[in-house]
């Protein structure tokens, strides 16, 4: 499946790098990890998955966060962890359900989506990894990927529009 690319919208910073009482570290972590578990589920690392998760990180950490947390070695490191033993990926989505239920859930998700989204196709393999994410943070089968769908098929976000309506 091919994916066009998406615009973005400034998002505010939900994390700063002045303490860790606002849980940015679980935060940062979640993202890095939900990113590996669904850019490895195709077999393959491609470059724009790391600029990707890299690119939308930076909407949501402020300028210190990002120095105290670097989420692309966060990234690599849990993809060489998976790349060495498969069987972590259900370790790496137990550490999701710190997140599950707040509103960061939703963020982390859409870092998978992207991710998964950001070599131009979609397999089997990332779409179930994405459902595997989504569990673990909580978020109901019942409520689709809106926003990997929009990405996926050219639609508009969420809300729609006479052509396209909302998922």
């Amino acid at each position: 499946m091919h994916v066009q690319n998406a615009s973005y919208v400034a998002a505010p910073t939900l994390v700063s790098g002045d303490s860790n009482a606002d849980g940015g570290a679980h935060f940062v972590q979640c993202m890095a990890t939900a990113a590996a578990t669904v850019a490895c589920a195709d077999g393959r690392l491609h470059p724009a998955e790391r600029s990707e998760l890299v690119g939308y990180a930076r909407r949501f950490l402020s300028r210190g966060a990002a120095r105290r947390w670097d989420v692309l070695a966060m990234f690599d490191e849990k993809m060489r962890r998976l790349q060495r033993d498969s069987r972590q990926r259900a370790q790496f989505l137990q550490e999701l359900h710190v997140l599950a239920g707040t509103p960061r859930a939703w963020i982390v998700l859409r870092a998978a989506e992207l991710v998964a989204a950001a070599d131009g196709d979609v397999g089997e393999a990332e779409i179930a990894a994405l459902t595997s994410i989504r569990r673990s943070l909580g978020i109901s089968s019942g409520i689709r990927e809106r926003f990997a769908a929009c990405t996926l098929w050219g639609f508009p976000a969420p809300g729609g529009s006479p052509r396209h309506p909302a998922i």
